[in-house]
């Protein structure tokens, strides 16, 4: 129906076409946004619990395991209600090193610790774009993840250019591990790769193919704002 508007008003010939193009793409908008819609429930569920662990404590009863076996093991008189609070901090450090021809060598170092042992759904997830790039996401938790990159990025146009392109080779190590464990005795997990980036103003684009040790070849997509 709007297309056929459009070209009773006698609009440009590729009018109709871009309208096409466009209602296309607020269709798979308004698809996503439902599907998000859906799940929204689900997600305030689990964004109440996460506040709930940060809390003191004071008349609440939380626990590790899931509701169903914590009600079967009282129901055992075998488990006593635990009250604790528990705090999860995050480090993150970036430097960067300008090189020849414009070349940036950038460093990351990434911290994630929880202040007591916590649940598997709220421990650190190793793995991933974020922090070790070749390793699917989930490869594995703990309850303290450390994680380190070097990447060195080179830009193929001009920075003088409202849009840039550049290709980067980095570098990943990552761990992580539980409450009891000691850090120098854990294992680094090591990624390596390349890729491609382009950025406008604040917007950055970038695909990545990451080859992790002992895990196999992984590609890496994303898209944001950069501050």
């Amino acid at each position: 129906e709007l297309v056929a508007q459009l070209r009773r008003r006698r609009l440009p010939p590729h009018a109709p076409a871009l309208a096409c193009h466009v209602v296309g793409h607020v269709d798979r908008f308004l698809d996503v946004a439902a599907r998000f819609l859906e799940h929204l429930p689900h997600l305030a569920r689990h964004v109440a619990r996460v506040l709930l662990l940060a809390e003191e404590g004071d008349g609440e009863e939380v626990r590790h395991l899931p509701e169903e076996h914590h009600r079967e093991q009282e129901h055992a008189g075998k488990l006593e209600p635990l009250r604790y609070k528990t705090a999860k901090t995050e480090l993150e450090a970036n430097g960067y090193l300008g090189l020849y021809r414009g070349n940036v060598l950038a460093v990351r170092a990434l911290r994630e610790d929880m202040s007591r042992p916590a649940p598997p759904y709220f421990k650190s997830i190793l793995g991933g774009a974020g922090n070790l790039r070749g390793f699917r996401a989930g490869h594995s938790i703990g309850d303290t993840l450390v994680a380190g990159s070097v990447e060195l990025r080179m830009p193929l146009s001009s920075p003088l250019n409202i849009a840039t392109f550049g290709a980067s080779a980095f570098v990943d190590a990552a761990t992580a591990h539980d409450k009891g464990q000691i850090f120098r005795d854990q294992q680094f997990r090591k990624g390596l790769g390349a890729g491609l980036w382009a950025s406008a103003a604040v917007f950055r684009i970038s695909l990545m193919f990451a080859h992790g040790i002992g895990a196999g070849n992984r590609v890496h997509s994303g898209a944001g704002f950069t501050f």
